[in-house]
């Protein structure tokens, strides 16, 4: 009977301790994401408090002499093909030649030079994803029946596992000139008077 009881009473010591445990992980992981999300905010606003000269019209512009648009790329390949220094980046995992021309065709306005970079993966698709519709004006949102926030943005990349491998798997790729880019993509650079490069993974 007494060795009965003293199970009895090790089995609730062991619980109550299984159970502090428990409430200090999930009290521990609550102030990290707390931290995390007041440093995010502090960070957000630091950028809001910029200087309103930055939006006025006197501002200098910085010139963009090569877009580069596509699938996720690691910097020091495309430095193989493109000038770095002067160019804008709008790069996003899974981003399909589809997308991309999609997205060059509303920012093309911003590009001084004349240099186009598109990187496309290896499986052509004609695709859209929620990180492609920032980039979108607000009509194409509209006749599109598309919807941007930032939770699809979030979801979207948890619901893909895929896109992370691919990431993962994008810092060992090495992407290389290809001649296979889409009738609509050179039409539209030609007819721009754009010099196109496209890089394939």
């Amino acid at each position: 009977m007494k060795r009965k009881k003293y199970w009895l009473l090790m089995l609730g010591l062991t619980l109550i301790i299984v159970l502090f445990a428990i409430k200090a992980f999930v009290l521990g992981a609550l102030v990290v994401l707390g931290g995390l999300y007041l440093m995010y905010s502090y960070r957000v606003a630091k950028k809001a408090e910029k200087p309103r000269s930055e939006l006025s019209s006197t501002r200098e512009i910085k010139l963009i002499n090569t877009l580069i648009i596509g699938d996720y790329c690691p910097e020091r390949e495309l430095a193989k093909y493109c000038d770095m220094s002067k160019a804008l980046k709008i790069i996003a995992p899974g981003r399909t030649e589809a997308a991309s021309l999609l997205i060059l065709q509303h920012v093309a306005s911003r590009l001084d030079g004349k240099e186009v970079c598109i990187i496309a993966p290896h499986k052509r698709q004609k695709t859209i994803s929620p990180y492609d519709i920032p980039y979108l004006s607000q009509i194409t949102k509209l006749e599109m029946g598309l919807a941007d926030n930032s939770v699809q943005r979030i979801t979207y990349l948890l619901l893909h596992p895929l896109l992370m491998l691919s990431i993962i798997s994008s810092i060992f790729c090495r992407p290389l000139v290809s001649d296979k880019a889409s009738k609509e993509l050179i039409d539209y650079c030609q007819r721009k008077e754009y010099h196109l490069t496209f890089l394939q993974k």
